[in-house]
């Protein structure tokens, strides 16, 4: 009998406990701030345009939320505003660094200005050409599945891609590299198929190359990598050197 009474006591004392505990309330999105726009300088208006923007926050309460973004035609103005969610809970006082790619798609030819919709400040202009031709791309780009930029042990800076080629009869031609805007690198993966009749019921296969970039040689700071492929996908991400 006190033996049961005794573990009745535990049940009602545990229940009580996980009732009285505190829940934590859903985040609260709040607008974040942008500092930084990484804006490529060599887009037509037949490419899938793709920038990328950075921000802090202030603890580590916050999480990345998706942006919205405005596109005004008339005025050639584009507004970014970056939401975070906000999370009601300790955290730790810690500036952390954030930052996306920011997905336009297609544009019609001009100069925008990109807008941080947190504080209505400009970061920077976007300039899209006129298509030089119907097609997607001025290439046949490689489908690139991953692009990275560093330096090797002797300091040279250098760029490994890595593509998932459809057959053997296509070929990685070429890279070509071409500083893009301020502190913005674009690759160029440009391929080429010979032999396709041969090569019609061939497997796909991986293949990776490692070329030199001495137009960065020497240079420092934080960069944005827009790296073209096939599907029309890039590999955009920041480096630093």
């Amino acid at each position: 009998m006190f033996k049961m009474f005794f573990t009745l006591i535990i049940v009602f004392a545990c229940s009580f406990t996980f009732a009285s505990s505190p829940i934590a309330d859903d985040p609260k999105l709040e607008i974040t701030d942008l500092h930084t726009a990484y804006i490529p300088a060599g887009y037509d208006s037949n490419d899938r345009i793709v920038l990328m923007a950075e921000g802090l926050f202030s603890s580590t309460c916050y999480r990345v939320a998706p942006p919205v973004t405005v596109i005004d035609n008339k005025e050639k103005k584009i507004t970014i505003t970056q939401k975070a969610h906000n999370y009601n809970v300790p955290c730790l006082e810690l500036i952390v660094n954030y930052n996306q790619p920011i997905h336009l798609g297609l544009l019609a030819p001009g100069t925008y200005t990109v807008i941080n919709g947190g504080d209505n400040t400009e970061l920077g202009k976007l300039t899209v050409a006129a298509a030089k031709n119907k097609g997607p791309d001025d290439f046949l780009y490689a489908p690139l599945t991953d692009a990275v930029i560093k330096r090797d042990k002797n300091d040279h800076v250098v760029a490994t891609v890595s593509a998932l080629l459809s057959n053997r009869c296509m070929k990685l031609k070429d890279v070509k590299v071409i500083e893009d805007g301020k502190n913005v690198v674009t690759l160029l993966p440009i391929a080429e198929i010979s032999g396709e009749s041969r090569c019609r019921y061939s497997l796909p296969y991986n293949y990776t190359r490692t070329i030199a970039l001495p137009e960065l040689d020497g240079k420092t700071g934080r960069f944005m990598l827009n790296a073209r492929s096939l599907n029309g996908q890039a590999i955009t991400k920041l480096f630093d050197l």
